[in-house]
């Protein structure tokens, strides 16, 4: 960029001053149990919008007489503002300033050539038709209607396309009109029409041109890229109409354009305003960062490719840098708009750093006067002044409902509005209270709140208080109180060898989920290995996904396994949906899945480094450790073959390839504490490691392991109860992340003769929950650190910690119910994993799972496993961050 540039660019917004998100600095501004804003800046923007209010009824003279229907500078926009305030704080009167403001506008002279939502009369139709029939004035609201398909002809036949003047600002309006009034009124074919002309110029144009994209679109002799006037904005409208595309219109015309569209991008992350721009200075709505950051958001959700997710995020940066503009507070051009590109960012990730940058940007906003150095056309206006801020305030009030007006749409939150004003019931929409929740910050009283498998609001409290309230706000809802018993996030257990397809003797998909139910653990993600074939590959992966679909009883998710020569496959399979790799550093015990040399660990890092994906380590290295003489019978002799020395040296050489490559390096099953002083000086030191120990090794000891007890064999080894303390202390002070089975069946004649010849590998997946609590009560840890360490932790190794492992807003309502005071006995025949050999046989265990619930919907209730198979495959359609590709 040249100097003249940068020094045009500083003009045009100034530094940005705030800190950026760090959980300490956040606390003030975010829960972070319900990833959702305090009270205290809920009440401040309250406070804010009643005075900005204020002034904008104060200046009424100002803005009331003039001749602009239009939604975007109009009293329309300011009608759609007071719709919006309608719909956030339940006031009724705000529906009446708004339909007062489109009665007086009914006379306006806006142009029937203006056939858009924002500009023209298209908005002024729809927005009213909507607000009619929610007031039950439904001839008024059909008379709406009908003038709004009366401008088909025009909006056919208009000569531009994008969405602040042409035919996609058309098409938004009758998508305004069917996702708010039901059953939808304008019929499909109307709407595909548009689609079908909006596509066929799009074509035309850019065949006429030689473009190397499906669809390219003019605006007064211009190839503008933005939201208002460019391509941006007509294939975000036109995902947003996509259940009226064709799947080859998706594969064929959209994606290859937004592809395209992402090869123009600049290095800084932002966007040219138009074709063969080469200024890096425009960055709001129109053009720019801020409707690229929609635009690659909803393109990640339905098409799945991790780069647009990355896009997405890249112009977040820039907007944070550099969307402090000195323009104004504004939707348009100004920083309220800039802001949607945050709350964008958060409903797609629950990053709670998203939700952080929105209310700094708020916190500009609230300082409006002082801001507005350049004083807009319109300043009162939803676009360019007062109007809207007092929107986009409004919205963030509520910032996982929040949409950019006149251009984002969000189903599944319109169609819960409509429960909660008491009318379609089309959604399942159920609560479960617990008076110990436990949430990521405390264990309190609470209400959980469901539709359609999501957990859509937390309410605290005093139950007998709360119970009426919330169903005062949700009409018709059934709750489900389960007293004292404990109400937490359901299990996510990372290690679980399900051996199908292959060694469906040894375990299966169906089993193994059964069990896993029974013990509340609502998700699970396989190992690659010990099935037949293992995980090398998409083909061996597809094959497994194929014989586990529609056969589980909770969520399952893939591990992908690296051996020698698959190296080029890595990529593939991270694409294809596995969460991670694992590999051996020491034979494995199987001979389809060979160990890699540290050369080959260095080979596989160096292609999964432009990833986000991580590789996980069996971390032994093998030595010449001599048993001659030694009892193959005493567990001892084991002991003494596999001795820490051997998890020692593995560490050392995974600390440091993983500081040196920068990629996620995770070890599995940690048993010797001699390790853990390396794992702990590695992360201090800055390295991307993680590490995990098992049930086994917390509440075994090799002291109690009697002769010829093969039962008891795993590799690494149990060790002894003073390596097991240090263990323990390294979940507390945090050197250990988390606590998995390492689920690790076989058949019985397996398991027979001595400890070096016999299959190492424990069955627990069932009773993690209780083995883990019977002993962590006793040392100090809490419910909320096993919460912790069982569910959150797991699930963010995998990446799927945008649904899985916590009770907050937008999560998948997996839950497991337990009683932590009752005890249990670990009897063979309450076994459901298929083959019932265990160590824990005859134990007594404090912690009794009473339910576990997937999505919202019982999976094991009171002893009994139900009968639907209601788990799902995990892929990177739903796991964050597995690629990323510049």
């Amino acid at each position: 960029m040249s100097s003249t540039s940068r020094m045009d660019d500083e003009e045009r917004h100034y530094k940005n001053p705030y800190e950026d998100y760090t959980p300490l600095n956040s606390m003030n501004i975010i829960n972070h149990t319900t990833n959702d804003i305090n009270d205290n800046v809920r009440e401040a923007l309250n406070e804010k919008i009643q005075n900005l209010l204020s002034q904008l009824v104060d200046n009424r003279r100002e803005w009331i007489n003039r001749d602009d229907s239009s939604i975007y500078t109009g009293n329309s926009g300011i009608a759609h503002m007071f719709y919006l305030l309608s719909q956030r704080f339940n006031d009724a009167s705000y529906m009446t300033r708004a339909v007062e403001l489109l009665e007086r506008s009914e006379g306006s002279k806006t142009s029937v050539r203006d056939i858009t939502f924002l500009t023209g009369e298209a908005g002024r139709l729809s927005l009213s038709a909507v607000i009619y029939h929610l007031m039950n004035n439904q001839s008024k609201s059909l008379s709406m209607i009908s003038k709004l398909k009366g401008l088909f002809n025009y909006a056919a036949t208009h000569s531009y396309d994008e969405l602040l003047y042409g035919r996609a600002g058309y098409l938004y309006a009758l998508l305004f009109i069917n996702k708010n009034i039901s059953p939808a009124p304008i019929d499909d074919e109307l709407i595909k029409r548009i689609i079908d002309c909006i596509l066929s110029s799009g074509r035309e144009y850019s065949m006429s041109k030689s473009y190397k994209t499906p669809l390219m679109y003019s605006w007064h002799e211009k190839e503008y890229l933005g939201g208002a006037h460019g391509l941006a904005g007509i294939l975000y409208i036109l995902l947003q109409a996509r259940e009226f595309l064709t799947e080859q219109q998706m594969r064929d015309d959209i994606e290859p354009s937004i592809k395209y569209l992402q090869s123009l991008r600049f290095a800084s992350g932002n966007f040219p305003s138009s074709i063969g721009n080469t200024s890096d200075k425009l960055i709001h709505w129109c053009h720019g960062a801020p409707s690229m950051t929609m635009l690659f958001s909803l393109a990640y959700q339905i098409y799945g490719d991790e780069s647009f997710l990355e896009t997405a995020k890249d112009c977040g940066e820039v907007v944070w840098a550099r969307g402090l503009l000195k323009k104004g507070c504004g939707i348009c051009h100004g920083v309220a708009g800039n802001a949607y590109t945050f709350l964008c960012l958060y409903q797609m990730t629950k990053e709670p750093k998203y939700l952080y940058r929105t209310c700094k940007f708020a916190e500009w906003c609230f300082e409006y006067e002082k801001r507005r150095n350049r004083n807009p056309d319109r300043p009162y206006s939803l676009f360019e002044g007062l109007a809207g801020i007092i929107y986009f305030l409004a919205d963030l009030a509520d910032p996982l409902h929040a949409k950019f007006p006149g251009y984002k749409h969000d189903k599944f939150f319109e169609q819960l509005s409509i429960i909660l004003q008491g009318g379609n019931m089309s959604l399942t929409i159920q609560a479960f209270a617990s008076q110990r929740t436990v949430l990521e910050d405390e264990i309190s009283p609470a209400i959980v709140v469901i539709a359609n498998g999501k957990i859509v609001d937390v309410v605290r409290g005093r139950i007998d208080e709360k119970i009426a309230d919330v169903k005062r706000k949700y009409s018709g809802i059934i709750v489900e109180d389960f007293g004292s018993s404990v109400l937490m996030p359901g299990l996510v257990d990372s290690h679980v060898h399900v051996n199908e397809p292959g060694r469906t003797h040894w375990e299966g998909f169906y089993t193994a989920t059964k069990a896993a139910a029974a013990g509340g653990v609502t998700t699970i993600v396989d190992m690659p290995l010990n099935s037949i074939p293992p995980t090398t590959s998409v083909e061996n992966l597809e094959e497994k996904m194929s014989v586990a679909n529609e056969n589980i009883h909770v969520d399952v998710a893939f591990w992908g396994g690296v051996i020698p020569g698959n190296t080029d496959q890595l990529r593939d399979m991270v694409k294809a949906g596995v969460v991670g790799f694992k590999c051996f550093l020491c034979p494995s015990g199987i001979d389809e899945f060979p160990h890699v040399s540290l050369n080959n660990v260095e080979e596989a890092l160096k292609e999964l480094s432009t990833t986000d994906s991580v590789l996980a380590f069996h971390a032994e290295l093998e030595e010449n450790v001599s048993i001659n003489g030694m009892d193959p019978t005493l567990y001892k002799t084991f002991l003494h073959a596999r001795p820490p020395s051997m998890e020692v040296s593995a560490v050392k050489a995974i600390a440091f390839l993983c500081q040196k490559s920068k990629v996620r390096c995770h070890i599995v099953h940690l048993s010797a504490s001699d390790a853990l002083d390396i794992v702990s000086k590695a992360k201090k030191n800055g390295a991307s490691l993680t590490a995990e120990t098992c049930h086994h090794y917390l509440t075994l000891s090799a002291d109690e392991i009697p002769k010829n007890a093969t039962h008891f064999k795993c590799c690494p080894p149990i060790r002894t109860s003073e390596n097991q303390d240090k263990l323990w202390d390294a979940l507390k002070d945090g050197t250990l992340d988390m606590v998995v089975s390492d689920h690790s069946p076989c058949t019985l004649d397996l398991k027979k003769g001595d400890f070096l010849n016999s299959w190492g590998g424990i069955s627990s997946l069932q009773f993690g929950l209780p083995l883990i609590w019977t002993q962590a009560q006793s040392r100090g840890i809490n419910i909320n650190d096993v919460a912790r360490l069982i569910s959150t932790n797991p699930a963010k190794l995998c990446g799927l910690d945008n649904s899985k492992g916590k009770i907050c807003r937008g999560m998948d309502a997996d839950f497991v119910v337990w009683d932590p005071e009752k005890e249990i006995i670990v009897n063979k025949s309450d076994i459901l994993y298929k083959n019932k050999i265990s160590p824990y046989e005859g134990k007594s265990l404090k912690g009794r799972v009473r339910c576990t619930i997937l999505r919202g919907n019982f999976i094991y209730k009171n002893g009994e496993i139900c009968n639907r198979l209601l788990g799902k495959l995990l892929t990177n359609k739903c796991v964050k961050h597995m690629r990323r590709e510049y």
